[in-house]
């Protein structure tokens, strides 16, 4: 497979081609659905303490525990589980009470401490979560309708994130994280004399690759691999 600089660049313009065409359609999209109804916070029923509070080390278990398990969000490193954990304030809802309804437009993620709800979509009954189940994750990550209702079966304490505070530690990490790469790619002796701005646009496109001590690395033709530090690898592709 060809890695000299020329190919290097070629694929990065062919990359920014896309991330263009990208935006492009994000843009159409949003201006399609500019005249939809956008409040935030729009959750009916629930009593949200906004200070954030410290957490006991059961508590950041439980989230911890849920995001990792959670379809959608079990490639977040480390780090982002540990600011979301931390940045999750509680929710104390009463039995009977409605925390999210289908239909509307959601902005809040929740996680179960404590209780059990229900999940109704269409007015059937579809099951039931308890202590370290996770709901809500599409309306943060897409800004889209609640597809189902959630009713409070008992008393529940939960632990909730609004969408714009998790995109905001989603781009803190993804800044972090290119600059962190952006500096392990100078080191190296392939790609220390690239351009500033060709280093950072190579950064952007690294995935983080975690292996533990004596665990065998499977090496693929296709990618490129740089080890940064112990057990931790990156590739390019």
């Amino acid at each position: 497979m060809d890695f000299t600089r020329e190919a290097l660049l070629a694929e990065l313009e062919l990359k920014d081609d896309i991330i263009d065409q990208l935006r492009k359609e994000l843009a159409e999209y949003r201006m399609q659905n500019s005249t939809r109804k956008t409040a935030i916070s729009s959750e009916p029923d629930v009593q949200v303490k906004r200070p954030i509070i410290g957490k006991s080390d059961e508590a950041f278990e439980t989230i911890g525990n849920a995001l990792r398990l959670n379809t959608f969000l079990r490639n977040l490193d480390a780090t982002q589980i540990e600011k979301i954990s931390s940045a999750m304030y509680p929710v104390e809802v009463q039995a009977g009470a409605i925390i999210i309804r289908q239909g509307d437009l959601g902005s809040i993620m929740y996680v179960i401490q404590e209780g059990k709800v229900q999940v109704v979509k269409d007015n059937r009954f579809v099951r039931t979560m308890e202590e370290g189940a996770l709901f809500g994750e599409l309306a943060i990550l897409h800004h889209c309708e609640r597809t189902a209702t959630v009713r409070a079966i008992e008393s529940c304490h939960l632990w909730a994130i609004e969408r714009n505070v998790f995109h905001a530690i989603m781009m803190e990490s993804a800044r972090e994280k290119t600059m962190t790469m952006k500096r392990y790619l100078k080191w190296s002796n392939r790609f220390c004399g690239y351009p500033e701005e060709v280093l950072l646009r190579i950064a952007e496109f690294c995935t983080e690759m975690r292996y533990e001590a004596r665990e065998e690395l499977v090496v693929k033709p296709q990618y490129v691999y740089l080890v940064c530090r112990g057990s931790k690898v990156s590739a390019i592709f």
